[in-house]
């Protein structure tokens, strides 16, 4: 990945463009990202800080949680991270008092912010997704996926069960 060289940057924004594999962000593991990542952002320098901003997009692969198919969808998130140069106080990154804003910390001479990116993508993707609106879901009684055909089951189109479940008959009903 390629990083950025704090020293040719100033305090008008410098364009930086590029695409990556999943492995080089480190979510080669993650089964929602197997397509490339492009990365497009502006960096400058703000008095201590440098801030960079702008997008990261890709097509990532999810199952959705109604009907458990697999498909893809476009994800674009948001990048706005300041940097400040040198280690976290107090040595730990996790450790940050009130009175500091949340930074990320850099190494002079290059800014290398896979780990942020890598962090910006996977809280961007969604915790419960959906391949369509309209997804019928799963029919709850015999799995069949309801968006393929209707299994015969009642249910109220969302894959929820409108029968009610037989209950058995005590001694003396018999």
């Amino acid at each position: 990945m390629d990083c950025i060289d704090v020293r040719r940057l100033g305090s008008e924004p410098a364009a930086f463009r590029w695409t990556e594999r999943p492995a080089v962000l480190g979510l080669g593991a993650e089964p929602a990202f197997q397509h490339p990542i492009v990365i497009e952002v502006t960096a400058r320098i703000a008095a201590a800080r440098v801030l960079v901003k702008g997008g990261v997009t890709s097509l990532i692969r999810l199952e959705c949680c109604r009907c458990l198919e697999t498909f893809e969808r476009p994800v674009r998130a948001e990048v706005k991270v300041e940097y400040r140069e040198g280690t976290p106080p107090h040595g730990r990154v996790d450790m940050i008092r009130d009175e500091e804003p949340e930074a990320s910390w850099y190494t002079p001479p290059l800014l290398d912010f896979k780990e942020d990116l890598r962090q910006i993508l996977l809280v961007a993707i969604p915790d419960y997704p959906v391949c369509r609106e309209e997804c019928r879901g799963l029919c709850p009684q015999c799995g069949a996926n309801l968006n393929a055909a209707p299994c015969g089951h009642k249910t109220d189109g969302s894959g929820a069960a409108l029968e009610a479940v037989p209950v058995p008959r005590s001694e003396k009903e018999r």
